[in-house]
């Protein structure tokens, strides 16, 4: 499919039934322990406010566990921000709220918490429909809503991988997530990809501008589905993490989707204790102090934090205790009282997928030169497109189709592509020389 964006994927799934013995708000979850990250749950934002991450997905709809932490929910394909994969019906269906439960999900005895629950949350929503795909326009056009200035953005997360992009579609990509790290100061955090390549990340992750997020499972081995190799920063966990339910439960969600908020949550944190701190030198802390495993550097949130002088919020954390006395929730220890409590696993087997709409190549329908005057005329280009015509290395935009041009004595190659609002082109037609009488 020359010039698509093709198999833009939302980059998780959840995965199918079990139970764990854990407290209420399953604290510390699975992926804060193996992060190293529990204390963060504990800490309460700085003098100086916390930081925002802006969420490009399906959209976040209400929860109970996020209702303060999102200040503001975007749509950049028109209708409102809920989480358009989110069904009724079913307390587990959805991504992007999933995702920013991951994030921020409060400590407060309903479902699970999040990695920094003082975080905002800003969420973007790129998917027109259930079960429909967003153009690659959409997903920049996303980027430079989290990236605008008023918004104070720290991190911005990608929870969507790509397994293929044409030239032009990766190039207009990676200027929107340079200009958002290097110009506006922004991390950019993207999940690599569930199709177990072992050779190399998916785009966007792939970016060097990128901090591109593996999945592993509690031991520190890769998750079998996590793409890595070239273009691969850092894993977090992907296997079977937890994140609060619409019913106030907890869902056990599987994919790389669900690992980059982890370490977005520790980056968010971290600049805001240090304002300072840009986010290159944020992304080296965290790889400079990241443990060795199986699936190479796996986050660690309290090296990172005592590395950047901040061990006092390390040190002040308290491990929850079960009632009985027993050990930390997710740690091991006792049942609580009533037995433990069941945590719902459900496969999610479609997720977006984020594909360039193709511009057709376009038509021809009239080409002359007569008496002096060029015309050439192609079909009309679609709403907010328009024709571009290529004459003696000039360029001639028209939305209407046609170029004429006049005191022309011979005929010239005519080159017409089209271009939409966003600078997406089509591919280009040659105007071959008319024959016959001039």
């Amino acid at each position: 499919m020359t010039g698509a964006l093709a198999a833009f994927v939302a980059a998780g799934a959840l995965a199918g039934p079990a139970s764990a013995q854990v407290l209420p708000d399953n604290f510390p979850s699975p992926q804060a322990k193996l992060a190293n990250a529990e204390f963060l749950a504990q800490a309460p934002a700085p003098a100086t406010g916390a930081g925002t991450v802006c969420v490009i997905d399906t959209g976040v709809s209400q929860l109970a566990d996020l209702d303060t932490q999102v200040i503001e929910r975007i749509s950049a394909v028109g209708g409102n921000g809920e989480d358009i994969y989110h069904q009724a019906d079913n307390p587990y269906s959805g991504h992007g709220t999933f995702v920013a439960s991951t994030i921020a999900s409060r400590v407060d005895g309903v479902g699970s918490a999040g990695i920094w629950p003082a975080a905002k949350i800003i969420s973007v929503r790129v998917a027109r429909a259930a079960g429909s795909n967003a153009t690659s326009a959409d997903y920049r056009t996303a980027i430079s809503e989290c990236a605008r200035v008023d918004r104070g953005v720290d991190v911005i997360n990608l929870s969507l991988g790509a397994s293929y992009i044409d030239a032009d579609d990766l190039a207009r990509l990676e200027n929107k997530i340079i200009n958002a790290r290097r110009d506006k100061n922004i991390n950019v955090v993207a999940s690599t990809g569930n199709d177990g390549n072992n050779i190399q990340v998916n785009y966007p992750a792939r970016f060097a501008d990128a901090f591109a997020i593996g999945a592993t499972d509690p031991n520190g081995a890769f998750c079998s589905f996590s793409n890595r190799g070239t273009g691969l920063d850092l894993s977090a966990l992907g296997c079977n993490t937890y994140a609060t339910g619409f019913d106030g439960g907890v869902g056990a969600f599987h994919g790389t989707s669900f690992a980059a908020p982890t370490a977005a949550a520790v980056l968010v944190a971290l600049r805001s204790y240090m304002p300072g701190l840009t986010a290159n030198a944020a992304e080296e802390l965290l790889l400079r102090t990241a443990r060795q495993t199986a699936a190479g550097p796996v986050l660690d949130a309290a090296a990172a934090f005592r590395a950047a002088g901040l061990g006092a919020l390390v040190d002040a954390y308290v491990a929850p205790q079960l009632p009985n006395g027993g050990g930390d929730a997710a740690g091991g220890g006792n049942t609580p009282p009533g037995g433990p409590e069941v945590v719902t696993k459900v496969d999610v087997t479609h997720v977006p997928d984020v594909v360039e709409t193709k511009l057709s190549k376009p038509k021809a329908r009239k080409a002359s030169l007569k008496r002096g005057t060029l015309t050439v005329q192609v079909a009309k280009p679609p709403k907010g497109a328009v024709a571009v015509f290529r004459v003696g290395g000039r360029s001639y935009e028209r939305k209407n189709g046609k170029l004429t041009l006049k005191k022309v004595r011979s005929w010239r190659t005519v080159t017409v592509f089209i271009e939409d609002q966003w600078g997406v082109r089509s591919d280009s037609l040659k105007v071959r020389r008319p024959t016959g009488r001039r």
